[in-house]
């Protein structure tokens, strides 16, 4: 059956399915083998877990497959699909967000300083040191807050497309 989901939708799908791949596994640990004391050996099969190799096998490999399926197609998404009016790809904003967040977070470093500030006075000495601003600390402000406000503007684009385009999945019911 098809179905039409959002990025954010198969997004969590993935989730989902890997956390169901990590019980499986979970679950295969635990069951796979067992311990048992010396003087339970004669009622052995009643402490033995339910565990069936080939059938968890077969439960592991259809889950990683929809993992295959889902990711190619978010990556397919992506990699193809415009985000607003930014002119880059889902993909493209994903690597340039973390750019821009770095950048605002160095622009309000450098806002926030004063033009001269006294540095912790050393003993034994004389000396006033300071730190001493080497830009103009208004320009620098202007740009943070248009830096960041260009980093809002990406995400709530992204936000957006991740919620209002859909992707065609084949699911089992």
């Amino acid at each position: 059956m098809k179905k039409e989901v959002t990025a954010a939708e198969l997004g969590k799908m993935i989730r989902g399915l890997e956390l169901k791949r990590m019980q499986l596994l979970e679950k295969e640990e635990k069951c796979s083998v067992f311990n048992c004391a010396a003087s339970e050996e004669e009622n052995i099969e009643a402490l033995r877990p339910e565990y069936d190799f080939d059938e968890t096998q077969r439960e592991l490999h259809g889950i990683e497959d929809s993992i295959v399926t889902c990711k190619h197609l978010l990556n397919r998404f992506n990699a193809t699909t415009v985000v607003g009016d930014t002119g880059l790809t889902v993909d493209q904003v994903l690597v340039r967000l973390p750019q821009m967040s770095r950048e605002v977070e160095k622009l309000k470093r450098m806002s926030s300083r004063m033009e001269r500030e006294r540095i912790e006075a050393r003993y034994g000495t004389d000396f006033i040191d300071y730190t001493v601003a080497n830009y103009d600390i208004d320009k620098v402000q202007k740009a943070y807050e248009q830096k960041a406000a260009k980093l809002t503007e990406y995400q709530l684009a992204l936000d957006k497309t991740n919620m209002d385009n859909t992707i065609t999945i084949e699911i089992e019911e």
